[in-house]
């Protein structure tokens, strides 16, 4: 997992093949009025995902997931999210089988450690984390990555 502020993604381009073409798409938006297109799916190796204006929930109410062929990118717009984490190998109550689909697969695990998104920071979960989010008590508006492995 790699948790940091917006202005030093740059220094990730390395950790994917794919990231490189992510970060110029970044440069070419405003994160804070960027409304998803179907013309921004069309970047081969990431698949983008908005999550606009969604009230946050209890933890009670959020499930880890993991995923074999994505890694996950959150960028938080607005509000502060928390999120969970655990590595995946520690995971130990899947709920159901991996859905293939769906590139994920859910635990009732409880995550080991909780850390706040604040706005204009981001958060990398590769396969090996499992991980939940909208955690909180405000509306969270983030952009989520799928970067294909």
């Amino acid at each position: 997992m790699i948790l940091d502020s917006l202005k030093n993604i740059n220094n990730y381009q390395n950790i994917h093949p794919s990231m490189t073409a992510f970060i110029q798409f970044l440069e070419t938006i405003d994160i804070a009025s960027w409304k998803l297109q179907p013309e921004d799916n069309k970047h081969p190796g990431f698949h983008l995902i908005q999550v606009m204006d969604k009230m946050g929930s209890k933890a009670s109410e959020s499930t880890l997931e993991a995923h074999n062929a994505n890694i996950d990118i959150h960028i938080a717009v607005s509000g502060t999210e928390t999120l969970g984490w655990k590595a995946r190998h520690l995971c130990q109550k899947p709920k159901g089988e991996f859905s293939t689909e769906r590139d994920a697969i859910f635990f009732e695990d409880a995550p080991i450690h909780y850390f706040k998104l604040e706005q204009a920071h981001f958060v990398v979960f590769f396969p090996e984390d499992a991980h939940n989010g909208m955690i909180g008590d405000e509306l969270i508006s983030k952009i989520i990555v799928k970067v294909r492995i």
